[in-house]
């Protein structure tokens, strides 16, 4: 005679039930959500920075002297091997004054 009584009673439970494990798993996803962005905005801060200090680095590296010096070695070498004045083995100076053939 009262089973309505527990039936309702169960369903009221049920829905409480439903609710509370809807807010849970709200405020769980809330949490997430924050903590991932949270993560993405330090690893992504992390590396933007790392690749401004290489930026940096790189644009300052060329200022320093020995730096500048070295590029002008290398570029004389380079021009004597485009103009055929070095042997096989080693870089020979080569006097301007020098005839060469053709």
């Amino acid at each position: 005679m009262f089973d309505w009584i527990g039936d309702a009673l169960s369903w009221v439970g049920d829905k409480i039930s439903g609710a509370v494990s809807s807010v849970g798993s709200a405020i769980s996803e809330a949490v997430w959500d924050i903590m991932l962005e949270w993560l993405f905005k330090t690893i992504y801060g992390a590396v933007a920075d790392f690749f401004g200090m290489i930026n940096g680095m790189a644009a300052e590296i060329f200022e320093l002297n020995w730096v500048n010096a070295f590029f002008k070695f290398v570029f004389v070498i380079r021009m004597g091997v485009v103009r055929g004045r070095t042997g096989s083995s080693s870089v020979r100076y080569c006097d301007r004054n020098t005839s060469r053939a053709g």
